[in-house]
């Protein structure tokens, strides 16, 4: 066998879904396709504390009655488990640029993912031009007929240089 697959510790949940990647590239790696040896691959090297919750979290149902991706599912959701999307977007709403924080690192925060936004563009153009901390650039795009994010951001971006040049 290529490599080996170490026992996870489960004192370290947020390094779940690494891990849980490094074992897929394991059975990659190694050729392993078949769904019970997939399933007795990641049964047999996850630990016994895994094993337990394993056991736990699937119980009245043993392990073996589940297949590889219900096992792997069944522990993300316990070691990664996702906030609300109402939760998400209050996030979303109550993002601000923070002093001395740059238009490029204010976008990039990507607080819109998990968020279902069905028009993500319009209300990512909101957000940036509601945060921003400038409020004569505020104004100037709150006037703008037609904004898109890309033209906002491009301004914001343009006024943010022209400004740190004076």
């Amino acid at each position: 066998m290529l490599g080996h697959i170490e026992e996870f510790d489960i004192s370290k949940p947020k390094e779940w879904t690494a891990y849980a990647s490094r074992l897929i590239f394991f059975l990659e790696a190694n050729n392993i396709t078949d769904p019970a040896k997939r399933r007795a691959v990641l049964l047999s090297s996850c630990g016994g504390a895994v094993f337990n919750l394993i056991q736990a979290l699937i119980s009245p149902a043993n392990p073996n009655e589940k297949s590889f991706d219900e096992i792997l599912f069944v522990l993300e959701e316990h070691f990664s488990p996702q906030p609300s999307e109402i939760a998400k977007r209050n996030a979303f709403y109550k993002r601000n640029q923070k002093v001395g924080e740059s238009i490029s690192n204010f976008v990039a925060d990507q607080l819109a993912q998990g968020c279902k936004f069905s028009h993500l563009e319009i209300m990512l153009r909101d957000r940036l031009v509601s945060g921003l901390r400038d409020e004569e650039l505020q104004l100037r795009l709150f006037s703008r007929k037609n904004l898109t994010f890309e033209s906002a951001l491009e301004e914001a971006l343009s006024a943010e240089a022209a400004a740190q040049h004076t």
